[in-house]
């Protein structure tokens, strides 16, 4: 068990079961029981997505992908190995950018 868990579960009690132990401060290794809350996975990515946390694209030499690109995948037919052939990319990134595990703050 992670420490920042642990302290939540001494100073704060226990961990209902599909919520996360979340960090205002956002450093990962802080036990600071007045740090920690309590979120499901959604209240995390929108946490990260509110202070900036997440990555852009644009800060990537390797990205093949731009905004417009995802926006178009996600209104796209067709299977993500069809995708992910036309748009030279991996069929589990399309699955991710369908799902919006990958480019959330991207919308269609």
């Amino acid at each position: 068990m992670y420490a920042h868990r642990v302290s939540y579960l001494l100073f704060k009690g226990p961990i209902p079961d599909g919520l996360f132990v979340l960090h205002h401060c956002d450093n990962r290794c802080c036990v600071n029981p007045a740090h920690l809350f309590l979120g499901t996975h959604n209240d995390n990515i929108a946490d990260m997505v509110a202070k900036g946390r997440t990555a852009r694209w644009d800060k990537k030499a390797s990205t093949k992908l731009t905004p417009r690109l995802v926006e178009v995948i996600r209104k796209a037919e067709g299977s993500s190995r069809f995708l992910g052939a036309l748009f030279d990319v991996c069929h589990s990134t399309i699955q991710a950018i369908k799902k919006n595990k990958k480019w959330i703050g991207v919308q269609a």
